[in-house]
């Protein structure tokens, strides 16, 4: 499935930031009309959100939503959750990003929240995402792809095995899905009789005590169930193919893991990849953005946004 960008006037989203209607064209994002609410964020940058839809070549619409600084910003940071979850995880990193004076790019996956309704095969959400960054990527280094889980295959596998034409891109994976552990827990969610399946995952969720639990449970009932089923099983099947193409493609990226996870001693062995600079986080489990929240975020200020990584 190859993604187009066409002309597509949409309308305000749903964040506190200064807000216009917007229209998007293959030539960039011009603003229309008056701000229609929000207020300026601090450090006296003031941003503008704009709703945009993403047409692909078989007719369905993903929306993606643009947040762009206007009077110039610091660098372009695009967002990319896990399976069953939503971009609403990615919730305080965004609002941190943009009052540092970034720009931001984020979305539901298809089969996710606001795009629940979008299907696509899991090598097209690739794709998806490979569009995105070729049309919005700055010129120059300061572009950064921010994922989670699933998500974070999906980031890595993109630029392994289809990378965008665009040269400076900085990876961070916060828990990606290439590890032992991440891998048991594929198995684990495939559907009876082989494992929980959607029902059980999100039957079991309620018991985990974790405190992102709550808002993962509402998320996952809001995923389309029939394609979360769909990608859960190939990404099984195809687990250690992913992982190796990714690793055999030699793209530098961070690694960040919590020292609550499973199997963290899997996870600490991803740092000695000579292409890997690896990260883990106390008090953290899955949701490490979530779970270390300030710890997280001055590290993603102080030292990820910094430029002291290699970029891909």
């Amino acid at each position: 499935m190859r993604p187009d960008l066409n002309e597509v006037e949409k309308r305000i989203s749903r964040r506190g930031f200064l807000r216009y209607a917007s229209v998007l064209t293959l030539g960039g994002i011009a603003s229309v009309g008056l701000p229609i609410s929000g207020n300026a964020c601090v450090n006296n940058c003031e941003s503008e959100e704009h709703e945009l839809t993403l047409n692909l070549d078989d007719g369905q619409q993903l929306t993606y939503h643009f947040i762009q600084q206007a009077h110039g910003s610091r660098g372009r940071c695009f967002f990319v959750h896990g399976i069953g979850d939503a971009s609403s995880s990615f919730t305080q990193v965004i609002e941190s990003a943009v009052s540092s004076g970034y720009d931001v790019i984020y979305y539901d996956q298809p089969g996710a929240g606001e795009n629940s309704t979008v299907g696509v095969a899991f090598e097209s959400a690739c794709e998806i995402l490979k569009t995105i960054v070729e049309q919005h990527a700055r010129r120059g280094r300061k572009n950064y792809c921010i994922s989670h889980s699933m998500g974070g295959l999906l980031m890595l596998l993109t630029f392994a095995k289809y990378p965008p034409n665009v040269r400076h891109v900085k990876l961070l994976a916060i828990e990606p899905s290439i590890t032992l552990p991440d891998y048991q827990f594929f198995g684990w969610i495939q559907e009876p009789p082989a494992g929980v399946g959607y029902d059980g995952l999100l039957e079991s969720v309620g018991t985990w005590g974790d405190a992102y639990a709550p808002t993962y449970a509402i998320n996952l009932a809001n995923t389309s169930r029939s394609l979360f089923i769909e990608h859960a099983q190939y990404v099984y099947e195809h687990f250690d193919e992913y992982r190796q193409q990714i690793l055999d493609s030699g793209i530098a990226f961070t690694y960040v893991y919590g020292d609550n996870s499973s199997g963290t001693e899997y996870r600490a062995e991803m740092g000695t990849f000579p292409q890997v600079q690896a990260y883990h986080f106390a008090n953290a489990a899955h949701w490490v953005h979530v779970d270390a929240e300030s710890e997280f975020l001055e590290f993603l200020g102080t030292t990820f946004l910094k430029n002291r990584h290699p970029f891909v």
